[in-house]
């Protein structure tokens, strides 16, 4: 046990130093990692492989079983070894991950108290991954231009993104009633009032959506994708989805568009078509 924990330590190092991963991800494949190596008797590459079937016999899902071998890959490079499986393409199907703005609206709600409902309306309104949420302080909220600056998100990148004055009223009110200074952190924990964590973001919002009744899988990032996909089916220009959501490519912008295609169509032919009548 003592050696698999210098040896994950290890990996981290690696995975910063020599792969330039931010903490977020490194401590994606760690999680990764460490759950294959307690389900296999040593790291070879014929037990990774067999790990990886294993895998696909349990249906496990497309992106579980790809996010598993790029950590397989990145470990097996650290061990000194060579490690490739071609990774099956996941087949791109119609969006059904995301919550309808009524939903959201019902969610927001359903919240107890304002600082709840600052919670909920700010992941809504911003489309911010979890890491980004929890890095968040008082001084990032920009309130004259109901924007927030994300400092050094994904590929250690700092950008602005819009949150619209609903959200900014909100989060006015939210800080004045919790007395939050400019270097606080704009959410914390109740009891111990710490920095907030990916994991007590998820259950928060298990436990909201629970009390809203939304019968469907609920977590941080879903909030992104609702966002992305109800701002094109109000027929938003795909280059202002891709700065809101902070897109290096802009395919990974155009996979909502390419998902949504009945719908996307309707909406632009709605709102282009000619008044005859």
């Amino acid at each position: 046990m003592e050696q698999q924990t210098y040896d994950l330590k290890k990996f981290n190092d690696f995975l910063l130093l020599n792969k330039g991963l931010q903490e977020v991800t490194r401590n994606g494949h760690l999680r990764s990692i460490s759950i294959v190596l307690k389900n296999i008797e040593e790291p070879t590459s014929e037990n990774f492989r067999q790990h990886v079937f294993w895998m696909y016999n349990q249906k496990y899902s497309n992106s579980h079983i790809v996010n598993t071998i790029k950590s397989i890959e990145y470990f097996s490079e650290f061990s000194g070894q060579v490690f490739n499986i071609v990774k099956i393409k996941r087949p791109k199907k119609l969006i059904t991950d995301y919550l309808t703005e009524a939903e959201i609206g019902y969610m927001i709600r359903c919240a107890k108290d304002l600082r709840e409902v600052s919670i909920v309306a700010f992941l809504s309104f911003s489309g911010v991954r979890n890491q980004e949420f929890c890095n968040l302080k008082v001084k990032d909220v920009d309130f004259g231009n109901n924007q927030v600056l994300i400092r050094q998100g994904k590929f250690s990148k700092d950008r602005r993104v819009n949150i619209g004055y609903r959200c900014t009223n909100v989060l006015i009110e939210y800080i004045m009633a919790y007395k939050k200074q400019p270097e606080d952190y704009l959410f914390t924990t109740i009891v111990n009032g710490n920095k907030y964590q990916t994991s007590d973001l998820r259950k928060f919002i298990r436990v909201i959506a629970k009390r809203a009744k939304i019968n469907k899988r609920v977590f941080p990032h879903i909030f992104r994708h609702s966002l992305a996909t109800n701002m094109i089916l109000r027929g938003a220009s795909i280059l202002l989805v891709k700065e809101q959501l902070g897109h290096t490519d802009i395919q990974t912008t155009m996979n909502y568009i390419q998902r949504l295609p009945l719908q996307v169509i309707k909406t632009q032919y709605d709102y282009h078509i000619p008044a005859y009548m």
